[in-house]
């Protein structure tokens, strides 16, 4: 039964990751026509980096949505202080594709980067940004009150 649990919730999952996908058909223009922009992140900060298709689900909406209210309420000092920032890049782009291959990032996700420490939230992300925001914004939350505890 445990299993068959397993089995059904990870199969939900990859439905999911699969179903905010574009079509292959849609071309996102690069935005910027430049060399590459080179994300690194920085030791003196935590970066929530949401990454994304042109074309986005509910799910993926929601993640960001929750993602990004979550920082402004829970972090609104260290926002202003410029020591959390969140960043929403769209993985069809050039520039998007070039920093999610920094992260090792294949396709939408969600991480928190503070130099060399990266807490990777997408799975907990797609599985309870629509039906339990409260949990997304629990980990979210304490893993970056963990990152800051690293940063200068």
């Amino acid at each position: 039964m445990k299993k068959s649990a397993i089995t059904m919730l990870s199969a939900a999952l990859i439905l999911t990751l699969t179903a905010c996908g574009s079509s292959g058909n849609e071309k996102s223009a690069d935005n910027s026509g430049n060399e590459p922009v080179i994300l690194t992140a920085d030791a003196d900060k935590v970066e929530v980096l949401y990454f994304h298709l042109t074309r986005r689900c509910a799910t993926c909406n929601a993640i960001e949505d929750v993602a990004k209210k979550t920082i402004d309420t829970q972090f609104a000092e260290m926002v202003t202080a410029e020591k959390v920032v969140m960043k929403s890049i769209n993985y069809e782009t050039d520039d998007g594709r070039y920093i999610a291959q920094q992260h090792g990032i294949t396709g939408q996700g969600l991480l928190l980067v503070a130099g060399s420490a990266k807490v990777d939230l997408t799975a907990t992300g797609f599985m309870n940004a629509m039906s339990n925001p409260k949990k997304l914004e629990e980990e979210i939350t304490n893993n970056i009150n963990e990152l800051l505890k690293t940063v200068k």
